[in-house]
């Protein structure tokens, strides 16, 4: 999570698009989404003090957009994840399959960023210069935790934190991970090869573009095409040494996916189909009408 913080405020926009990943109950899930009108703001006062009138207007249009991403969005989540379970059932899985699965998460992410592009504008518009300055002082303090908890930690505990990280989101879904499936787990997590600086210096990279174009912030249109880079094309300020780890990790996370999920055991294809069933109802009984 901490790699992610410079993009806090639009990582809560995108957690509804990709709660079928997210490891938490399906309880869980209701209790966040009926939360978030309170949460958005707090969140995005960890970057930036916001006045009584920033707050209110934040929690209105946070609520226009949670309504219509329930209208619009949760549907599609709901058949997406029913689509993608049946196939893990049947064992018609492959890479191919887990890059598919992948990039329509990613156009869900894409089509939620377009819905609240003019909210996120106006937002960043209206910040004030003092504003301004808080949120650089507040990236910088985020870098430094960031360079503490994963750049300077030897490559060894970097693994072993993973691994974990990995072993908890498919116990979640599995029950149980075979020995075979361990050492898979274990086998690709020692071949992937670590963002450490080159992460830190991506997010340096990310917020210097923000922060350039918050001096421009009363150009609306100049504003509007600094912030489509950002959260939308972000690639394409990626440095090379990190867009070449980040596609090497990739590719052996989807291809550890697709082994995976294409030897469930009957008992772990149980437990997927009752997390499934689970997060299915629970899609299904958010009632956008009251939000």
């Amino acid at each position: 999570m901490q790699r992610r913080r410079s993009m806090r405020f639009i990582r809560l926009m995108t957690l509804l698009a990709l709660v079928t990943v997210l490891n938490v109950s399906c309880s869980r899930l209701r209790f966040i989404y009926d939360q978030t009108d309170w949460m958005v703001p707090r969140y995005v006062q960890s970057f930036v003090s916001l006045d009584d009138g920033q707050r209110q207007w934040l929690t209105r249009h946070w609520k226009f957009l949670r309504r219509w991403h329930c209208q619009h969005e949760l549907p599609r989540y709901a058949k997406w994840l029913g689509q993608y379970h049946r196939l893990i059932i049947e064992g018609s899985v492959d890479e191919k399959l887990i890059n598919a699965a992948y990039d329509e998460l990613a156009g869900f992410f894409r089509a939620l960023l377009q819905h609240a592009s003019e909210p996120v504008l106006t937002f960043f518009g209206g910040l004030s210069n003092e504003q301004v300055v808080e949120l650089k002082k507040n990236l910088v303090k985020f870098n430094t935790k960031y360079r503490a908890e994963v750049v300077k930690p030897d490559p060894e505990r970097r693994r072993k934190k993973i691994k974990r990280t990995l072993n908890k989101r498919l116990r979640f879904w599995l029950a149980e991970i075979t020995p075979p499936q361990q050492q898979r787990i274990n086998e690709t997590v020692n071949a992937m090869r670590l963002m450490g600086r080159d992460g830190l210096l991506a997010r340096e990279r990310w917020q210097e573009v923000l922060l350039k174009s918050l001096s421009h912030r009363r150009d609306r249109r100049q504003l509007s095409q600094a912030l489509q880079l950002l959260f939308v094309d972000y690639r394409q300020i990626w440095l090379p040494a990190y867009k070449e780890k980040y596609r090497h990790n990739r590719r052996l996370l989807m291809m550890l996916l697709a082994n995976i999920l294409s030897h469930l055991s009957d008992r772990q294809k149980a437990n997927v189909s009752r997390r499934v069933e689970a997060w299915l109802d629970d899609l299904r009984s958010i009632n956008c009408n009251r939000l």
